[in-house]
């Protein structure tokens, strides 16, 4: 199993579920120590419509759940992978 560091999940999009009836998802720009996300090209979604917000800051106690889809892993394991195979 691979393991990732949380520098690793920025660039990643994220589906990020809000006060149970939101639904944004975007890319991590980054995180800070309260687990508040930054988000860049966000789309909203709740039940009654569909926006884009762009750059949108979701504090961290708002949040529900965070998910990625297997694809982005993917693509965070090949890019760390990438990235240390320079340094060594």
């Amino acid at each position: 199993m691979e393991y990732l560091k949380l520098q690793d999940y920025i660039g990643a999009k994220l589906l990020v579920t809000v006060n149970k009836d939101r639904l944004i998802v975007g890319n991590l720009v980054a995180v800070d120590c309260s687990c508040n996300l930054l988000l860049d090209g966000v789309e909203e979604t709740t039940r009654h419509c569909k926006r884009r917000l762009g750059l949108v800051s979701v504090p961290g106690s708002t949040i529900d759940s965070v998910e990625l889809d297997k694809h982005e892993i993917d693509k965070m394991i090949a890019r760390r992978h990438a990235i240390l195979q320079d340094v060594v």
